[in-house]
């Protein structure tokens, strides 16, 4: 996610291609977080008992984010155009 930001910051001006995929990139990672936090939050809220059922959510989680941050890493690094399931609509 800070990584996402600092390009974004650094090459927002010389390429489009770079500041969308890096917005792209940092708004991907900002819902992954936040995502992961909730599941977090539910647990403590439930006293650890959440966890009984809260762990495949973990799991899929995890799976999403690694496939789609590994996926549009080499697409990016092609110079082709990625996209992420979702995200929080911060950077464009």
């Amino acid at each position: 996610m800070i990584a996402g930001v600092i390009v974004w910051l650094i090459k927002k001006d010389e390429s489009s291609f770079i500041r969308k995929h890096a917005a792209a990139t940092f708004n991907f990672h900002l819902a992954m977080t936040l995502a992961m936090a909730a599941t977090y939050l539910f647990v403590i809220v439930t006293l650890g008992i959440g966890v009984l059922v809260i762990w495949p959510v973990w799991i899929v989680l995890a799976l999403v984010w690694f496939f789609y941050s590994v996926s549009s890493s080499i697409n990016g690094f092609k110079g082709k155009e990625s996209s992420y399931p979702f995200g929080i609509p911060v950077l464009s």
